[in-house]
């Protein structure tokens, strides 16, 4: 597995290709893709890991994705159940020992003197996930499940607070959650899904150390239904929620961040609007699960484009207010959410969440130098990257200076801020293709002609999208266009996503519990304010 950014994205965590080496096994099948973290030096990071055993050798690759790091495994040897195997980390070279059963790997992970502890989950098939997704509750609490792109596509669960955690599996039916977000260790509470006799899966319960066991039963609270739609000649399909209570409803088109993002990349950030009476509309975008197309030859007007395409198709549906359609975007949607709005009536509010003001060519030389400077680089590595991204520019704007842009790449892999070996193989790479479409986009004539109520919300602790720099620049192009209904805030604490932090390093996102408090409750009442709901 490995960290896929592109400009202003979100963090994506997408499926690797085993590239790597060898050694002999027996016990256990290490095949298929595992996730988890280490542990070293009091330092949490997020791991993830691939086996394939080919001609009855096993090969492997470890990847540390917040980190930036990952090698091949090597000298594997298992003796049921124990595992023993190597994998080198740049200049570092760990050693693990440890066990291994069908779905868990625990044991101890060495480095030079120091040693630290290494546990990975067996990944589940989203198959065998889908049917534990949905809304749980007990008395008065509810909890919120669902899987996610963002987080390797594990389950994650949701409460009304706003907290967060991914669920890692230890059985087909049961999971642990740790005390973060993407932490798995140590183990806070067990939880296992209740099947009926049909297969079903009809509640939960919580296994808490210390603690009563929680029942949850699975409520009906909405119904959900597949739309296929079209723009153009481009086939879309998405996913309609609707509340059980008596319409029409006012409903949200969620948009897209950037990279290969399906119909359920946004909806962790707005589920609990679905009890407060508001439809969502979620779609893969082009290319991504059941929609056709490709989003890499696709500019923000033709994805833009799309969200407007969602919006006519509901306007016509008896349990849809056709006045009360709003567009929701997070980062890039950030961007393509205000141009479906500029493009199209059939949109009455916006909601935007980390959304860019300036070009993507300048945004992401922002995000670059913030995420550098977060993570305690130094003035030279900063600029040395700074200087990476502007020869990639430079040839994707040009077509010259590839020789030049591949060098110095080359040379940044090496180091600890670089970009990933192989990530990018020739001059004809589709990102670069994609890049130049949309890298020039300037959001600013198009903010200049919302009038229609503007909710944008930013982090402070956001190194990505900095508010400090898009803020003013949004502000006074929402004044030009005359509108009276807009609000821009800036959470103190939260990061890109919304999640309370504390630096706004990557690791911020691993060691996250819940989104701040504030997002939630202003994301409610904001609405509440501007829609009749039934």
């Amino acid at each position: 597995m490995r960290i896929a950014r592109g400009p202003a994205s979100l963090i994506a965590i997408s499926a690797m290709s085993v590239i790597a080496a060898a050694g002999a096994i027996a016990g256990p099948s290490l095949d298929g893709a595992w996730v988890g973290g280490l542990e070293l030096g009091g330092r949490w990071s997020l791991a993830a890991a691939e086996f394939k055993t080919e001609a009855d050798e096993v090969k492997g690759v470890l990847r540390l994705p917040f980190d930036n790091a990952g090698g091949l495994v090597g000298e594997v040897a298992s003796e049921e159940p124990a595992l023993r195997f190597e994998v080198a980390l740049g200049a570092a070279k760990l050693s693990f020992e440890g066990r291994a059963d069908a779905a868990v790997i625990r044991g101890t992970i060495r480095r030079s003197d120091e040693s630290g502890s290494l546990v990975l989950h067996r990944q589940l098939e989203p198959a065998l996930l889908d049917p534990c997704t949905g809304l749980y509750q007990s008395g008065d609490r509810l909890l919120w499940i669902q899987r996610w792109g963002e987080a390797g596509d594990l389950l994650v669960c949701v409460d009304e607070a706003g907290s967060i955690r991914a669920l890692f599996p230890s059985g087909i039916t049961t999971f642990v959650v740790g005390p973060a977000f993407l932490r798995c260790v140590p183990e806070t509470a067990t939880i296992q899904f209740v099947r009926t006799n049909e297969g079903r899966v009809a509640g939960l319960r919580v296994l808490s150390e210390g603690k009563p066991e929680e029942s949850y039963d699975r409520v009906d609270l909405y119904a959900q239904e597949e739309i296929a739609f079209r723009n153009g000649e481009v086939p879309l399909a998405g996913t309609l929620f609707t509340p059980r209570s008596r319409g029409p409803h006012p409903v949200l088109v969620l948009v897209h961040g950037s990279g290969s993002q399906d119909r359920l990349s946004g909806l962790v950030f707005v589920s609990a609007l679905l009890r407060k009476g508001i439809a969502l509309f979620c779609y893969d975008k082009r290319g991504v699960g059941k929609s056709g197309g490709n989003w890499l030859q696709a500019g923000f007007e033709d994805l833009a484009g799309d969200a407007a395409a969602a919006a006519a198709l509901l306007k016509k549906r008896p349990d849809i207010n056709p006045e009360q359609i709003g567009v929701w975007g997070i980062s890039q949607g950030g961007w393509i959410a205000p141009l479906a709005a500029s493009l199209s009536s059939d949109f009455s509010f916006v909601v935007i969440v980390a959304g860019p003001a300036v070009t993507p060519e300048q945004q992401e030389l922002i995000r670059v130098e913030g995420e550098m400077r977060a993570g305690g680089f130094s003035e030279e590595d900063v600029r040395e990257s700074l200087d990476l991204y502007e020869l990639m520019n430079r040839y994707v704007r040009t077509g010259e200076g590839w020789d030049d842009f591949i060098a110095a790449r080359e040379e940044a892999t090496k180091k600890p801020w670089g970009p990933p070996p192989g990530s990018i193989r020739s001059e004809d790479d589709p990102y670069f293709a994609f890049w130049k479409l949309i890298m020039r986009y300037d959001p600013v004539p198009v903010l200049e002609k919302i009038r229609c109520p503007f909710l944008a919300m930013f982090g402070e602790l956001d190194t990505n999208v900095q508010p400090r720099v898009n803020r003013p620049i949004m502000e006074a192009a929402l004044k030009r266009a005359g509108n009276r209904d807009y609000t821009i805030l800036v959470f103190p604490t939260a990061n890109h996503v919304l999640f309370e932090a504390e630096s706004g390093r990557m690791s911020d996102f691993v060691e996250a519990r819940r989104f701040v408090p504030e997002y939630l409750s202003t994301l409610t009442e904001w609405l509440q304010k501007r829609v009749r709901l039934p």
